[in-house]
């Protein structure tokens, strides 16, 4: 069977059964953090659904990798 490509939020949101046009409510905080958190509110919708339901475990002592950047003085970032 083919895997379904998620090509924007909205087909995430079908996917998972969810409303795009509900989006969180972020009040108390300046109009540029609040349209971070509702942008990473979409980008776990999306990320959900391109997992199928996976998600890790972080408790089964395997390797986990993620990018990790060091910035030094003079040379500027590096990735290891």
């Amino acid at each position: 069977m083919k895997k379904q490509l998620i090509k924007s939020f909205e087909e995430a949101c079908k996917k998972q059964g969810l409303d795009p046009k509900v989006l969180p409510v972020v009040t108390g905080l300046p109009e540029k953090y609040q349209q971070r958190l509702i942008k990473r509110y979409k980008q776990m919708v999306v990320t959900d659904a391109l997992n199928d339901g996976w998600e890790p475990d972080w408790t089964d002592g395997k390797w986990k990798y993620y990018p990790w950047m060091k910035y030094t003085p003079g040379v500027g970032w590096s990735y290891y």
